[in-house]
């Protein structure tokens, strides 16, 4: 009886290991959204694609495939967040209470798990995301020339 046990805890094991393991392959994907009234902005990395939205119905305005190196250096400024602390991000939202600026708001999906930024200033990210989003964006930028 005591050989049953250890052997189902040690299948149970396996089994739990592959599961974490698949959710860590699926593929990484980052959202950078801003909008206010009459405008909407949003840049889709879902691995290996780029996609920018100008529209809220989510009609593609361009569409291309990153190369590899571009999404390692994705990954590695993406080590730099702490993800699990991304919802308690320090954040301003001064110019979009007057309509100045749109929100804008950050969102990770990583291993099975969604992170969301707080809502900020379109202009005024916050520190900790500023290296990423400018890479979205110029990323986004050069995707958009292409078309």
């Amino acid at each position: 009886m005591k050989y049953l046990l250890i052997v189902m805890f040690i299948l149970g094991l396996g089994i739990s290991h592959r599961a974490m393991a698949q959710e860590q392959d699926k593929p990484l994907r980052v959202y950078y959204t801003a909008s206010s009234r009459g405008y909407y902005y949003e840049i889709a990395l879902q691995e290996p694609v780029i996609k920018v939205f100008h529209s809220r119905d989510r009609q593609v305005a361009a569409e291309s495939e990153l190369p590899v190196e571009t999404w390692s250096e994705l990954r590695n400024i993406l080590s730099g967040i702490e993800l699990k602390t991304l919802p308690e991000i320090h954040t301003y939202i001064d110019d979009a209470a007057v309509d100045k600026t749109a929100i804008a708001q950050l969102r990770v999906c990583h291993g099975g798990k969604s992170y969301k930024s707080p809502e900020f200033d379109q202009n005024k990210a916050p520190n900790a995301l500023k290296s990423l989003i400018s890479k979205m964006q110029s990323l986004a930028v050069i995707v958009e020339s292409e078309q």
